[in-house]
């Protein structure tokens, strides 16, 4: 790492393992998620079940997400109608 940038620089051996990196982080696994990742070496099943994991918790999410959007939206009708 630069001290004066704080960039961190890379040999070209790390890049897959960077981009390993870059793909999980984009489909929302935390550091401490990927740590098992990068230092046990799981099996394409086992990320696979990580993966599945991360799927249901996001889409529990969006659910929870959908259904609180739906009550923002029937406050606003209410308000829309108090306001005739």
């Amino acid at each position: 790492m630069d001290s004066a940038t704080g960039y961190r620089y890379y040999r070209a051996q790390q890049l897959p393992r960077l981009h390993r990196i870059i793909a999980l982080k984009d489909v929302g696994l935390s550091l401490d998620e990927l740590r098992p990742v990068l230092e046990d070496g799981l099996s394409s099943d086992q990320l696979a079940e990580m993966l599945a994991a991360k799927q249901a918790q996001l889409s529990e999410r969006v659910a929870a997400d959908q259904h609180r959007l739906a009550r923002v939206k029937q406050r606003l009708r209410y308000i829309e109608l108090e306001s005739d």
